[in-house]
């Protein structure tokens, strides 16, 4: 099949555009994405260049190409984090579904808790979210993703903070947390 007219001007288009941004489009990428998630910086770069394809194919005009490239970079790697992270959090929890499988069936484990007891687990988990629905928004991201099991580590990268910034707002959160759950607790021990 032979291309365009307007198929080649966007494949110039790209071409120039790339010959003279791709070190900043790299380095962008090569920055954002976090080192221990296993993500290859090309794949990124490569899914950044089809983005870019596809806008020019779209008739978008890119009037300031460093900055349309950074925030293209940007938003790849986002997506990379996402998808890494997504599929990190999926493994964890095949595998904790696998270690309780291996330990007792559903019927022995739902025979091993009592009814009243069950309800009140589900009660103490509905408490809980709410409480860290009440968290400040920072507070609330850090330990929802701590409570998935992610370390303020990995955190970090994912929410763009530093590594302290991540443990204290995990730690500061729990604690807030533990505190709003155990006034909970003592107001209806009172009531009862």
């Amino acid at each position: 099949m032979v291309p365009t007219r307007r198929e080649e001007e966007i494949e110039r288009r790209l071409e120039e555009i790339l010959e003279r941004y791709r070190p900043l489009l790299r380095a962008a990428i090569s920055r954002a994405c976090p080192p221990d998630l296993g993500i290859a910086i090309d794949d990124v770069e490569q899914e950044a260049r089809l983005r870019i394809w596809r806008a020019l194919r779209e008739a978008t005009e890119i009037r300031h190409p460093a900055s349309y490239l950074y925030k293209v970079a940007a938003s790849a790697t986002l997506d990379a984090v996402r998808r890494a992270t997504t599929l990190r959090a999926s493994r964890r929890s095949e595998v904790a579904v696998e270690m309780l499988e291996e330990t007792e069936g559903p019927v022995e484990r739902a025979a091993a808790i009592a009814p009243d007891r069950l309800a009140e687990q589900r009660q103490l988990l509905e408490r809980a979210r709410r409480e860290l629905g009440a968290l400040e928004p920072d507070r609330r991201r850090a330990v929802g993703l701590h409570l998935q099991g992610f370390t303020p580590g990995e955190i970090a990268p994912l929410l763009g903070w530093s590594e302290p910034k991540a443990r204290s707002l995990v730690y500061r959160g729990l604690a807030e947390l533990r505190a709003r759950l155990a006034e909970l607790a003592a107001v209806e021990e009172r009531e009862t």
